[in-house]
């Protein structure tokens, strides 16, 4: 089954907490669609997930409410098989499934008006953006009172410093406890809504140009902020980039030189989509003239924002930019304003409903009143003056020692003090309110979440989905995906047999060169028929550096063109062959990489080592020949299906060397092997095989449970169904 059809089919029926989360409803008004085994599914229920999920332009036709019956049926048997298993009953999935029910409990719990007047709020702060700085004293959301004073003190004594003419950015950097301070002075730059959390976003938006915010209390500590300029929303830029990319310090000069070419170029009428593909080091974009998803300031640094935002024409580009992937050159496509509050609303909703920090106060309110929340004053009273700060009390659940109980819910669950005291004893860190209070929050919230299924029909219909989509997930892993995965027996039989599904098609294997003029093509022509290839190699990597792993990745992903390469690693004679292993093995991971060799080198200071690709020594060339034009030539090596962009449209079917004018440059293509259509090897393509085999695998097996559950259709309930959908 396909991740969409898992997402799809993950319904349930169970019974939680004493009550049904299924409303099965009258019989009458209700009827039986179909049944599976001894479980019966109601229309109702049909009704529900075929309306919440019409993904087909036919929705509502005969021919789809009759596929997806049958794609339910087969979820359905599936779920079936699973509780028989006993999946449903392990530890593991009740608790998997209780995380979820409590997560999507919540927006039930949550006051619409309170989220409307959020959502409104929160579109009005989208229409600004924020300049501003700050200073963070840290301190831990558990921290007891004394640090937590001590922390509200300093941050004080911070505050009045400013308001008495002290320069912010200087106090930030000597005492704020952001890292970053010392080097931006606190500065944040310009943010607008959804880019800071809540409270310090509030905070900043409601804080005047040119005045200091009272102390805010976040996740991370004090703060206060110093509001320096507002303005109206930036909106989103549509843009394209061009990445220079280099390692290593030594080579930003030079990569600095190719970009500072390259926009001169552009400047003077150079085609960017074409500068793009010969010349971006982003893989990912360089094919479709560099363009990136929609960009606002909420989702951009600091380091690309200014350049980006400072655009104003389509067509524009931007000055070279550097960050610490390389040398960037932005060009707008598109600008477009902030969306209406009307297309907004439901995603900021979304945001509202999900966000943990809204307004908890009202939240409480709304529990006490719809839940009939009696607190027992005298025990209320009798905690606050006998529950001290630092007190672990022995108490004995006598009447006349302790007013029982605390509280009262729902009319008849009552609270006793005892269990306070005990969760006390073991958390002093909070005051003794906030104890009280996060106290009766979650006995509200455990109350309030067992009277939902009652409450809300829908709540119950979601909850089933997660249940039964657990079920599913488990139970396709035990019995299609894992078992695909580990069958290698299987597995080569089922590929022997269906070998004429896995052929390529005809293929070039050799090297692409792309020539600026006839003279650099020239000059490339000379060495080629000399056969003069130097050697590849890396910059110098050292065991010890930070992110080490993350070079390692970017190096292999420049050099390996989409092709299986072979790397060398020289490494140290004085260090030790098995810790070299073991350190730099992951390398053999890396998809593209088909083998891995380790090699002593004299020549090499201990702890360091160098990279090689094998096989090949045409960049080295390409180096030679970009010396004093750092775009005059580039190079793409490997196997090329026939038809590639990157092959010349009048390229002959031979071997040997062939030149070519090509998307005005000179392409010379070294044809080494030509690679007639023909047998692919388990081996080349074993992740697409295992997902084919494990199509096959699910549909036998659907095929065994349809005769094992004999799945019953009422239909004349589904005709009538059909027919609500006729016009």
């Amino acid at each position: 089954m396909s991740i969409f059809r898992l997402v799809v089919f993950g319904f349930s029926v169970v019974a939680l907490g004493g009550c049904s989360i299924f409303p099965t409803g009258e019989s009458k008004n209700d009827p039986i669609l179909f049944s599976v085994g001894d479980e019966e599914v109601r229309i109702s229920e049909f009704q529900y997930v075929y309306e919440k999920n019409p993904q087909s332009e036919r929705f509502g036709s005969t021919e789809d409410i009759a596929e997806y019956l049958d794609l339910y049926l087969n979820f359905k048997l599936k779920v079936q098989e699973g509780k028989r298993l006993g999946i449903h009953e392990t530890e593991e999935f009740k608790q998997e499934f209780e995380q979820y029910r409590s997560q999507i409990a919540k927006p039930y719990m949550t006051e619409s008006t309170l989220v409307d007047e959020e959502v409104r709020a929160l579109y009005e702060r989208l229409k600004q953006e924020v300049k501003a700085s700050h200073i963070l004293i840290r301190l831990d959301e558990n921290a007891s009172a004394s640090d937590t004073l001590s922390a509200y003190e300093r941050m004080q004594d911070i505050r009045e410093k400013v308001l008495s003419g002290a320069d912010f950015g200087e106090l930030a950097e000597e005492y704020s406890e952001d890292p970053s301070a010392r080097a931006n002075s606190g500065n944040l730059g310009y943010f607008t809504a959804l880019q800071m959390i809540t409270p310090f976003e509030k905070a900043a938006f409601a804080t005047p140009v040119g005045e200091i915010s009272d102390i805010i209390r976040t996740q991370y500590g004090y703060h206060i902020i110093s509001v320096e300029d507002k303005r109206p929303a930036s909106g989103e830029r549509k843009v394209s980039h061009l990445m220079v990319q280099y390692e290593g310090e030594a080579k930003q000069t030079e990569a600095k030189q190719k970009v500072d070419q390259i926009y001169a170029e552009l400047e003077q009428g150079a085609d960017w989509d074409q500068m793009v593909r010969q010349h971006s080091d982003d893989a990912s974009t360089k094919d479709r003239g560099g363009e990136l998803p929609w960009i606002s300031i909420s989702n951009v640094s600091n380091t690309f924002s200014d350049a980006i935002f400072g655009l104003e024409e389509t067509g524009d580009i931007s000055e070279p930019v550097l960050s610490n992937f390389g040398w960037h050159l932005f060009r707008l496509i598109e600008v477009r304003e902030l969306a209406s509050f009307d297309e907004m609303k439901s995603q900021l909703e979304s945001r509202v409903s999900r966000n943990a920090q809204l307004n908890e106060e009202l939240l409480l309110s709304k529990l006490k009143a719809e839940n009939q929340f009696v607190k027992n004053e005298a025990a209320y009273e009798w905690v606050k003056n006998h529950l001290k700060e630092d007190a672990m009390l022995s108490i004995k659940k006598d009447d006349d020692i302790i007013p029982y109980p605390l509280f009262t819910i729902g009319g008849n669950e009552t609270t006793g003090i005892e269990e306070l005291i005990e969760r006390r004893s073991k958390n002093k860190n909070k005051s003794l309110d906030e104890s009280i209070k996060a106290f009766e929050k979650e006995k509200l919230i455990d109350f309030e979440e067992r009277m939902l299924a009652d409450r809300y029909p829908e709540f119950d219909l979601l909850a089933k989905e997660y249940y039964e989509g657990i079920i599913l997930f488990q139970v396709m892993e035990e019995q299609v995906w894992g078992k695909a995965a580990q069958d290698t027996t299987g597995l080569r039989r089922f590929f022997d047999a269906n070998r004429a599904s896995y052929k390529h098609p005809k293929k070039i294997k050799g090297k692409i060169f792309s020539a600026k003029n006839e003279q650099i093509a020239d000059q490339l022509m000379n060495y080629i028929d000399k056969g003069a290839y130097p050697t590849t190699q890396s910059n110098l990597f050292s065991l010890d550096e930070d992110r080490l792993r993350y070079r390692l990745m970017v190096y292999v992903d420049q050099i390996d063109q989409g092709q299986r390469i072979d790397l060398e690693v020289r490494y140290s004679a004085s260090d030790e062959e098995k810790k070299i292993k073991e350190q730099l093995g992951f390398i053999a991971a890396f998809s593209s990489v088909r083998e891995l060799i380790f090699v002593a080198d004299e020549s090499m200071d201990e702890g360091n080592f160098s990279v090689f690709k094998m096989g090949s020594q045409a960049d080295k060339l390409v180096e030679l020949l970009n010396k004093t034009d750092k775009l005059a030539l580039s190079l793409h090596e490997g196997e090329f299906e026939w038809g590639d962009n990157r092959l010349p449209d009048q390229m002959a079917w031979k071997e040997g060397v062939q030149r070519f004018d090509h998307n005005g440059r000179v392409a010379v293509v070294v044809v080494e092997e030509l690679i007639p259509e023909g047998q692919q090897s388990l081996g080349n393509i074993r992740g697409r095989v295992i997902s084919d085999y494990q199509d096959e695998l699910e549909r036998e097996w659907v095929k065994y449970l349809r005769k094992k559950y004999a799945p019953s259709i009422n239909e004349k309930e589904l005709q009538n169904f059909k027919a609500t959908y006729q016009p």
